[in-house]
């Protein structure tokens, strides 16, 4: 199911819940919100999320060192996991939005996990096999 605009995600993370929002893209109206996704304890908080052209979600679970992509329809299709436990937002890029590249964090890390975790802060990329969707920019 390609995108069409007419859909609004939101996390809410200390609820470990993501929304889903019907939108008018004409108005950006915002209409019913529907539990689009309940994240478990052991998976960690939804932080930034993409979308790509098949209308897939993908949500970073700061602290459960993964990203987890869910079907437009809202169930899980699959977890990649990450050799960082934080990651914090994910966003398509490249010439073909093949490319998805991953911020993560190293908050409250002791120093031993930092040893654990080389690469925690740092900007991963990864070729996930689905590609993004463009997003207008509007300048004012």
């Amino acid at each position: 199911m390609e995108p069409d605009g007419r859909l609004f995600y939101l996390s809410h993370s200390q609820r470990r819940e993501v929304f889903a929002y019907a939108v008018d893209p004409q108005s950006g109206r915002l209409g019913d919100r529907d539990l689009f996704a309940q994240i478990p304890d052991a998976l960690g908080l939804p932080d930034g999320a993409a979308v790509d052209s098949d209308g897939g979600y993908w949500c970073a679970l700061h602290g459960g060192s993964r990203l987890r992509r869910y079907t437009a329809r809202g169930t899980v299709d699959r977890d990649i996991a990450l050799p960082v436990s934080q990651p914090t937002m994910c966003a398509f890029a490249g010439e073909e939005l093949d490319v998805l590249y991953v911020t993560t964090a190293t908050d409250k890390l002791s120093p031993e996990q930092r040893r654990r975790e080389p690469l925690a802060g740092a900007l991963l990329r990864l070729r996930p096999g689905e590609r993004g969707i463009v997003r207008p920019c509007t300048l004012r």
